[in-house]
């Protein structure tokens, strides 16, 4: 079942509803493949709209309404959908090619089509069925677009079977139930959101509890009150649960998964809520690779909490060298995915899914390597990687340690040119209140080495910008280390991508 704030949708209500979707969306002409935008909050239209989808036999194309129209409109031109499911007040970027005019949710063909909107609510009330339609393993699902940072987003291919091999594998590796009732707090257009969470409750039988949007305020009651066993959000959702007042008496018992991952999970924040009697376990995966490749078992989080376990049963994983081979254990090579629920490939673009796969590996250009128990460790990026007097940096790496440090609130660390060192590693950091700059660089340093250190550690008066998907903005580093130091730098682009 689903719950979004005081509405609740049984399993009875949900296949009404959805089939009810299917039947208006085979009515406009959708047919097997064909690929359907959603674009709107998260809320019980969103899971009903997602379901008629699948059960038309046609291709989701979520769309995140708190992008930029740029973005929005390179996705939908990529994908080109036939219909699309939206508001007006949200839908104002493609009404060029839309007519999401009206008021409620709206389903609206393509305006080639020459037919009008239907509003959600006419759809339910014709209550009808739809034509059955054969799926099979290999058939699409989804197209989850990649966030686009570093050029045009592209649109990651999903099976049908690879989405059930991967919700099935992290019940296995979570031990899950349809007892479970996970809390939503990210877009449901995000890859984590609606196939790791959203899917793998409804495939399970248990409950999702849908928040609109993330208000930390809203967590510790809706924990308690719903009964939540399962809550999963980057590090920074966790941090602005643990600055609530009323943390430190918040009742998480009745929890059983705590999951972070996107982002290194600074060492205090785990202790924090250990301390509250909840385990907080990383994971670790991509939107290429189906959103979640790894995650750590109870022992590892408790005894190795910087790592992200191992791989799910339906996700290979191996740390590859320059030579497309595996390196030996505790050496650092590039992170290489392969099984059912990898993507398919980059939709319409060949020569990029040619250029992501070795073989039928898929090349992340994620760095890390295997511990001698088996669990992996992210290094960083690929890409990201800093040559400073020879030495190879790893700016994630440096943020994992810094992060460590009492009174960092926030850490970023990117690269710069150096007319001394060749490239060099600097950070900005938000500290606490009582915080001492200088104590916290001496403690770098001491953590680091003189190799590692940042060569210059500067503090932002307020918090670190973040994306929409909650990651710092690395995009934005470079001036704000320029406004703090008033020194004009070139920044490694690849480190601030």
């Amino acid at each position: 079942m689903a719950v979004c704030g005081d509405r609740r949708l049984g399993w009875g209500g949900l296949l009404r509803d959805s089939g009810a979707v299917a039947a208006t969306l085979q009515g406009m002409g959708v047919s097997k493949g064909d690929r359907v935008g959603l674009m709107l909050d998260n809320s019980l239209e969103w899971v009903v709209a997602y379901l008629g989808i699948l059960q038309a036999g046609a291709v989701l194309v979520p769309l995140n309404p708190r992008y930029g129209n740029f973005e929005v409109r390179a996705i939908e031109e990529d994908a080109e959908c036939v219909v699309l499911i939206s508001q007006a007040s949200l839908g104002l970027a493609l009404g060029d090619r839309f007519s999401v005019d009206g008021d409620g949710v709206l389903i609206c063909p393509r305006n080639a089509v020459g037919q009008g909107c239907v509003t959600l609510e006419e759809s339910l009330a014709a209550g009808g069925e739809p034509e059955y339609v054969r799926l099979t393993r290999g058939d699409l699902a989804a197209i989850c677009y990649t966030s686009g940072t570093t050029g045009l987003p592209k649109g990651a291919m999903y099976a049908h079977g690879g989405i059930i091999d991967n919700v099935f594998a992290q019940a296995l590796a979570q031990n899950l139930t349809s007892e479970e009732r996970a809390l939503i707090v990210a877009p449901l257009a995000f890859t984590g959101a609606v196939i790791c969470i959203l899917t793998l409750m409804l495939v399970l039988g248990g409950c999702s509890v849908i928040e609109r949007s993330f208000e930390p305020e809203r967590v510790l009651p809706i924990i308690t009150g719903e009964r939540i066993t399962h809550l999963c959000g980057v590090p920074a959702i966790w941090e602005r649960i643990a600055r609530l007042d009323d943390f430190e008496t918040a009742d998480f018992s009745g929890m059983k998964l705590g999951l972070t991952g996107g982002a290194p999970v600074p060492a205090h924040l785990i202790s924090l809520f250990l301390q509250r009697g909840l385990v907080i376990r990383q994971t670790y995966g991509c939107t290429e690779g189906g959103g979640m490749n790894a995650v750590t078992s109870l022992w590892a989080a408790l005894e190795r909490p910087h790592t992200c376990g191992e791989a799910l049963i339906s996700s290979g994983l191996m740390i590859a060298g320059p030579d497309g081979n595996a390196v030996p254990g505790n050496e650092i090579g590039e992170i290489w995915l392969r099984g059912p629920q990898t993507m398919i490939g980059y939709w319409r673009k060949p020569e990029a899914t040619a250029e992501a796969f070795s073989g039928e590996w898929f090349k992340t250009g994620d760095l890390g390597r295997i511990d001698d128990r088996g669990q992996l460790i992210v290094v960083d990026r690929k890409k990201n990687m800093v040559i400073s007097g020879g030495v190879n940096i790893y700016p994630a790496e440096i943020e994992r340690a810094m992060s460590m440090i009492g009174g960092i609130i926030d850490v970023a660390v990117f690269g710069i040119k150096d007319a001394e060192w060749g490239e060099k590693v600097v950070a900005v950091v938000f500290l606490a209140p009582a915080a001492v700059l200088t104590d916290i660089e001496a403690e770098a340093s001491r953590l680091l080495g003189s190799f590692k250190v940042p060569r210059s550690i500067v503090q932002s008066p307020t918090p670190l910008p973040r994306t929409a998907t909650n990651k710092v903005s690395r995009q934005d580093l470079p001036a704000i280390y320029q406004q703090l130091t008033g020194q004009s730098i070139e920044a490694l682009a690849a480190s601030v991508a």
